[in-house]
């Protein structure tokens, strides 16, 4: 039997919205998906990133600075 993975659309955000979040440039998004940073779930060609993820990295750069 298939694992099936059930996610709530409000618990995921594009790579775009996460770069309005966490006030960079979408290539950078992009980069940090590249080099492990961030985490990505590919759904229907579209990577999704979990928006858990991206509050908490945007408290580490600002808990940085």
């Amino acid at each position: 039997m298939p694992l099936q993975l059930i996610i709530n659309s409000d618990d995921i955000t594009t790579a775009l919205d996460a770069a309005k979040i966490l006030g960079v440039h979408f290539v950078t998004v992009y980069r940090w998906m590249k080099n492990g940073k961030l985490h990505s779930i590919p759904i229907g060609g579209q990577n999704y990133l979990s928006i858990d993820e991206i509050r908490a990295l945007k408290d580490k750069r600002r808990n940085a600075k």
